[in-house]
């Protein structure tokens, strides 16, 4: 079973992931909708509660279909839940100042088969999966 199923029935060990004690408090202080600690009626979950985006890479795991779209100039991850979108801006450097938000601001390029995509700028009001992994700003991607 993995730490961050939130079909689990029993909540993860705390040793089962290498915490800092920030996060260890903080996902602590979460109420999820789903899981062992659900609490849907007063959830802490933002993407319940506020109806913010699940952002990047909780996106990537929520078990709805999405589609990838590849132009010249761009890639766009279009999620079916939640009607949200990514945009990966190809072979350009990254803004001097990118705006904060749910899924960062991504640039990529190809090197060979393969698509290698940095991230910056995202905002710490999203967990990484439905039971309150969480997360700083300064999310690797």
């Amino acid at each position: 079973m993995s730490p961050s199923d939130p079909t689990a029935k029993k909540p993860a060990a705390e040793d089962d992931i290498p915490y800092t004690p920030w996060a260890l408090a903080r996902m602590k202080a979460e109420r999820p909708a789903t899981g062992p600690n659900a609490v849907f009626a007063n959830t802490t979950d933002p993407a319940i509660r506020f109806a913010d985006p699940d952002g990047y890479p909780r996106a990537s795991i929520h078990p709805m279909r999405f589609k990838i779209v590849q132009t010249p100039d761009s890639i766009y991850q279009l999620w079916e839940y939640n009607k949200s979108w990514r945009q990966i801006a190809l072979n350009r450097p990254h803004s001097k100042e990118p705006d904060i938000s749910w899924f960062g601001e991504s640039v990529g390029r190809w090197e060979g088969d393969t698509l290698v995509v940095d991230s910056v700028g995202f905002n710490d009001s999203t967990w990484l999966d439905p039971i309150g992994h969480p997360h700083t700003e300064d999310l690797p991607s």
